[in-house]
């Protein structure tokens, strides 16, 4: 009995394979095929994804960088302003309390003193109070302030850090207070009649309880101020000093 006779393939090893199972792999191989490109296209979008978060983890992370090199120049700059203020402050020496015949010797600067007289030793004698002496002698103090020019005893005073208080009737180029003393509440005694009296700043000045401006020359001797506390000048070389007098008492420096 005659047929028509099977077709047949070679495998790529040299064997027979029936002409069907043949057609079945080509099928598989273009399915695998098409898998491989759907799959490389996948993959090609995720880098893609990938790629475009870590640009953006890069900006991120450059633009936290640049934040905080701003920051660190910023506070540099503080700390600079910080450091010039403090230069400022280390061109001024001594302070409260600070012996005003140690300044006066070996200031190059412009030398500055402050000195309640007997204030608050002769209220202890009279009101038997300590307190008084204490609070005038806590105001007392000498300074040294570094200067290459002349300035108004208003900025030698600024400098040193002493404020001052003027009067209703003389305003702020007289002086009627000194870093607060006398207090409103300080009893001045005048020991001409025996009266208490306060100090009120108002339109007058008390005529036995002041303070008085003195300037000294480089090498010369110390006089009495002309000028208020805004206009008077005073050079390196030179001291100021400001005295209280009670009762005629210290009559100079």
């Amino acid at each position: 009995m005659t047929g028509a006779p099977n077709e047949t393939a070679l495998s790529p090893a040299g064997h027979s394979l029936p002409t069907q199972p043949r057609l079945a792999s080509l099928a598989v191989m273009r399915r695998t095929l098409a898998l491989t490109a759907t799959l490389t296209l996948a993959f090609g979008a995720l880098a893609a994804c990938s790629s475009g978060d870590d640009a953006a983890e890069t900006a991120s992370a450059t633009s936290s960088t640049s934040a905080t090199e701003a920051t660190t120049d910023a506070s540099a700059s503080t700390d600079a302003t910080t450091d010039a203020t403090t230069a400022a402050a280390e061109g001024v020496t001594g302070g409260l309390g600070a012996d005003d015949d140690d300044i006066l010797a070996s200031c190059t600067g412009i030398a500055l003193v402050v000195d309640t007289g007997d204030l608050g030793d002769d209220q202890d004698d009279t009101t038997d109070d300590d307190i008084w002496e204490d609070k005038a002698e806590a105001v007392e103090g000498a300074w040294c302030v570094e200067a290459s020019e002349p300035m108004t005893a208003r900025a030698l005073l600024d400098a040193a850090g002493v404020s001052t208080d003027g009067s209703a009737a003389f305003g702020d180029d007289a002086i009627c207070r000194v870093s607060g003393m006398p207090s409103a509440d300080f009893p001045l005694v005048n020991t001409t009649d025996g009266t208490t009296e306060f100090e009120t700043c108002g339109d007058s000045f008390l005529t036995f309880a002041y303070w008085a401006m003195w300037v000294k020359p480089a090498g010369g001797a110390w006089g009495y101020a002309m000028e208020g506390v805004a206009t008077q000048m005073v050079a390196p070389g030179e001291a100021l000093q400001l005295l209280y007098t009670l009762n005629d008492a210290p009559a100079a420096p």
